[in-house]
């Protein structure tokens, strides 16, 4: 995904890039920009008390942020923050109603940049089900510390709901990629021990405190999930006490299969990352497949004519097609995408219809993924 924003004279642009094709991509970035790199990093110790008081500050002191960046022509500049920003995804018709009552906004004089980001938030975006948002929206807010509103006990949103689908106004704020603005945000949070102590002084809840956290909320309709780029353990816990659940690697493929959506990279095996991920499954399979007895593993080979129970070897099976047929081998094959060309196949293979030549061209073999309706 990708968005620009605008600060000042300059133009950002943001790349979410998977970790396992990161540095492949980034290497195609540096020959296309002509990058040169430059070390770069900065000490988070200059923004909090020189003799730390706890052990979290003591840790906060001596933690350093590395950066890595690279310089090209005309003035671009490339930085890498994949050690600095935290992510949750959040899936389900409640996602929208959890976060909207984690994330309390930030009124008055500390968030002017952001009163019609967060007019708009409160207005419609907030009232809205997941759904009816446009795919792809992007919403920059600023947010007080999530500990400050957490319930006593978990509870359920109940959120009311408007029907009319809305389209995002209010341009995202560049605040968030700010380096000196996030790093003042962990300058100024309280330790649970100094937050506990304010609240036995206050005889009602804590209003407000000095770190004030840019948010970054994306919207991915469709059942691919919402990113919402929140900072670490603390919105975690909001989250949780929201009745938000953690889920793991098998629910995001189930919520991508549901949504007919590819679920990278394990879905998209023509790539290098793809490929990767396969092997690592195939791995994994014959390690538990090796645990059983003897006596207890499926003869796969020898009474099921299975060569490759845990793999996809579709160049080996497509080229043993082409010999059988005298025809030249192929070095890779590749996934179909085209949904129009995947009915087509279907109904071919149903007898519904005749396949026409020209949707496949030279010795390349196509094999069709299938795609629910």
């Amino acid at each position: 995904m990708s968005r620009q924003y605008i600060f000042s004279k300059l133009f950002h642009l943001a790349l979410w890039v998977h970790p396992s094709c990161r540095d492949e991509l980034l290497l195609v970035i540096k020959e296309l920009l002509e990058l040169t790199g430059e070390e770069h990093t900065n000490g988070e110790g200059e923004l909090v008390d020189s003799v730390p008081r706890t052990v979290e500050e003591w840790r906060l002191s001596k933690m350093r942020v590395h950066t890595e960046r690279w310089t090209g022509k005309n003035g671009v500049q490339v930085q890498d923050l994949r050690d600095q920003l935290v992510r949750f995804r959040l899936y389900g018709p409640l996602a929208l109603a959890i976060v909207s009552d984690a994330l309390r906004l930030v009124d008055g004089e500390k968030a002017h940049q952001f009163s019609e980001n967060h007019a708009e938030w409160r207005e419609s975006i907030s009232r809205l089900p997941p759904g009816n948002v446009v795919d792809g929206s992007i919403f920059s807010l600023l947010v007080e510390d999530p500990r400050i509103s957490r319930p006593n006990v978990k509870e359920v949103p109940n959120p009311e709901h408007d029907t009319l689908p809305t389209e995002t106004r209010v341009l995202p704020r560049a605040t968030f990629w700010d380096k000196n603005m996030r790093l003042k945000a962990l300058a100024d949070r309280m330790t649970d021990a100094e937050l506990n102590k304010l609240k036995g002084k206050c005889l009602g809840q804590i209003k407000e405190t000095e770190a004030k956290i840019p948010v970054l909320v994306v919207f991915r309709n469709g059942g691919s999930g919402r990113g919402d780029t929140l900072s670490g353990m603390d919105f975690w816990v909001a989250l949780q006490l929201r009745t938000a659940r953690a889920s793991g690697w098998r629910d995001e493929l189930e919520a991508h299969l549901e949504a007919s959506r590819f679920c990278y990279p394990t879905d998209v095996m023509d790539t290098k990352a793809g490929s990767e991920d396969i092997r690592r499954m195939q791995v994994e399979h014959e390690l538990k497949y090796d645990k059983r007895p003897h006596n207890r593993r499926v003869q796969y080979w020898r009474k099921m004519s299975v060569k490759y129970p845990f793999s996809f070897e579709y160049e080996e099976l497509v080229n043993d097609w082409l010999k059988a047929k005298g025809k030249e081998a192929i070095e890779q094959s590749y996934i179909l995408r085209d949904r129009r060309l995947l009915l087509l196949l279907s109904k071919w293979m149903e007898g519904k219809a005749k396949m026409r030549n020209e949707f496949f061209c030279g010795t390349l073999f196509v094999f069709g993924l299938t795609i629910p309706k």
